[in-house]
C-alpha cells in the first residue's frame, strides 16, 4: 500500500517539475528492501498517475470506511426529473440518497445495494437526518 502512495506522490512532482526529495528516495529504497526481503511482488506503474490515483482512492476509501457499519437494502425509486432517490433498507425503513452519489451501474429500480448512512440536513424540514452513501453491490 505505501509503495504506491510513494509512487503517486513522485509521479506527481516528475509531472509538476517538482524536486523529488532524498527523504522520498530514501523511503523508496527502504519500501523497495521490504518488498524484496518479505519476497513480495509489487507491480509498478511507472508514474501512470490516472491508475495509481484510482488504486490510491480505493485504499483510502476502504480505510475512511472501515469502522463505519454497512447497511443493506433495495432501491426503490429513482424518480427521473429529481436530485433524490429511495431506499428500503432491510429494516424497511426509507432512507433518502442523491442520485448523483449512486454509481452509474447501480442506478436501477429494485437493485441491492450495500451503503452507510452519512449525516445530512433535511431543509424541507429545517432538521439533521440522514442520507445513504458510499454504495456498492452487497457481499453474498
Amino acid at each position: 500500500m505505501s509503495a504506491q502512495h510513494l509512487e503517486l506522490c513522485k509521479a506527481i512532482r516528475e509531472r509538476e517539475g517538482w524536486k523529488v526529495k532524498d527523504t522520498l528516495q530514501q523511503l523508496q529504497a527502504k519500501i523497495n528492501r521490504e518488498i524484496t526481503n518479505q519476497q513480495s511482488t509489487f507491480t509498478k506503474f511507472e508514474g501512470d498517475i490516472t491508475k495509481l490515483n484510482q488504486i490510491c482512492r480505493k485504499l483510502w476509501k476502504e480505510i475512511l470506511y472501515q469502522d463505519i457499519p454497512r447497511y443493506c437494502g433495495t432501491i426503490e425509486s429513482l424518480p427521473p426529473n429529481q436530485a433524490h432517490g429511495w431506499i428500503i433498507d432491510d429494516t424497511g425503513n426509507r432512507v433518502f440518497f442523491l442520485q448523483k452519489e449512486l454509481p452509474k451501474f447501480l442506478r436501477k429500480e429494485k437493485q441491492r445495494v450495500s451503503f452507510i448512512l452519512q449525516e445530512s440536513y433535511d431543509r424541507k424540514r429545517d432538521r439533521k437526518s440522514f442520507k445513504a452513501a458510499d454504495f456498492q453491490i452487497p457481499k453474498q
